[in-house]
């Protein structure tokens, strides 16, 4: 079995001077803080295990006292800092009807997918690109409903012009 494991597992890369954040071993309570860190990793020996340096100023924690395997590590990545006056909209996703409110998820300029957020109507103050997203939409019920919750005349399918292909 663990053989098994051990093959199917994929293995994190990690170099010497990553910032990475280590697997509590012994969590007191179910309060306490799972990962523990940030640490460095110091040397990595030829069997794959790491050991961790202190990162940071006098205020970091110690590591632990023994070496990590690989998959009690996680990588700890550098995030890009958001500009502070406006967040930019790239493209709308995909829309949502949460009860009786449209929601849109969103792609920010600048930023990677796991920070796409669900906004509502009301953060878009231009109307305009709902109604772009709208006529992205393969189907004409999808289209009309975001036409409609953003207060625009529902498109009729005469109205549609034929698609080229």
């Amino acid at each position: 079995m663990k053989k098994s494991l051990d093959g199917n597992r994929p293995w994190a890369e990690f170099k010497i001077g990553d910032v990475v954040l280590a697997l509590d071993p012994i969590r007191r309570s179910r309060n306490a803080p799972k990962w523990l860190g940030p640490f460095q990793v110091a040397a990595i020996s030829r069997g794959g295990a790491i050991s961790l340096a202190p990162h940071g100023g006098d205020d970091a924690p110690p590591p632990p006292e023994r070496n990590c395997a690989h998959h009690q590590l996680v990588r700890l990545e550098e995030v890009p800092k958001p500009p502070i006056d406006h967040y930019e909209v790239d493209r709308i996703l995909a829309h949502r009807r949460n009860g009786k409110a449209m929601q849109f998820k969103v792609h920010w300029r600048g930023f990677p997918s796991r920070e796409d957020t669900w906004e509502s109507i009301s953060a878009f103050p231009d109307p305009e690109l709902l109604t772009g997203y709208a006529s992205t939409l393969g189907s004409l019920r999808s289209a009309n409903a975001v036409r409609k919750a953003v207060g625009m005349p529902p498109q009729r399918a005469r109205d549609l012009q034929p698609r080229r292909g």
